[in-house]
């Protein structure tokens, strides 16, 4: 019969055997599972099992070695736009023999946590970036809307008193702008010019001041009476006829024929 003593050496024996066979030997390299490792690390390792460099599999694929190694490290910086990669992606994965559906999908999720790979499988939130404008932007564009704002207003204040009536005389039209389309009859002093064609006017008043200066098409008119002192110039003298009370006296000038500050009388 086995003394005490012997028994209880035995049993201390068996419980280290099975202790020691329970923790891992800490010089056997562990095997990465997939929570650890992401889709770049796994390419790379696809790759140097298969014993090809990336200048190897760049010149099966006809894919930068660079883009290539970029995808490995995730490193979206170094990369085109996400359309690109993932046709590389594609290309790459299947090249290797990997699962391209999940190679693709595993790549548009490690690449926004590339920094916590153990949390691939957790919520994790990826903060946006806030938009800061320049110091000073805001005032600079409040003033920016006031110019605007004022210039508008002094574009249709000026417009307004350019077409207001200039001279008591021209009592025919109510602007000594465009006036009706056909020239005003039975009033022989009244003076109607109306454009047959296009050409550039202006008409000063007897101050000098602008009436109008723009192109005049076919069928626009100005009226004036006579003693307005009102001048005119125009590119063609022939673009425009005359008609004084109403009754056409023909072309202002000859075709093609500059006038310069005829005073309508």
């Amino acid at each position: 019969m086995k003394t005490y003593h012997r028994i209880l050496e035995e049993l201390i024996m068996a419980l280290a055997i099975v202790t020691e066979s329970d923790v891992p030997n800490a010089a056997e390299p562990s095997v990465a599972t997939d929570n650890t490792r992401h889709i770049g690390q796994d390419l790379r390792h696809a790759r140097e099992q298969a014993g090809l460099s990336l200048q190897d599999i760049s010149a099966n694929l006809h894919i930068s070695a660079a883009y290539l190694g970029a995808i490995e490290r995730l490193d979206t910086q170094a990369l085109p736009s996400l359309g690109y990669v993932l046709g590389f992606m594609r290309s790459y994965a299947k090249f290797l023999g990997l699962d391209v559906v999940d190679a693709v999908a595993r790549y548009k999720q490690d690449s926004e946590i590339p920094l916590d790979l153990g949390m691939r499988d957790a919520p994790h939130f990826v903060a946006r970036r806030k938009l800061r404008l320049p110091k000073g932007s805001i005032a600079a564009g409040a003033i920016i809307s006031l110019f605007g704002v004022f210039t508008a207003w002094y574009s249709m204040t000026s417009t307004a008193q350019t077409a207001a009536p200039v001279n008591a005389m021209a009592e025919v039209t109510t602007d000594m702008g465009l006036a009706a389309p056909s020239p005003t009859l039975g009033d022989p002093a009244v003076i109607s010019l109306m454009a047959v064609h296009p050409s550039w006017v202006e008409v000063l008043d007897a101050n000098g001041d602008v009436m109008t200066s723009r192109i005049f098409v076919a069928g626009e008119m100005f009226e004036t009476h006579i003693g307005s002192n009102v001048t005119i110039s125009v590119r063609d003298g022939g673009a425009l006829e005359l008609y004084r009370g109403g009754e056409n006296t023909g072309p202002l000038g000859a075709k093609g024929v500059a006038i310069k500050a005829l005073l309508l009388d």
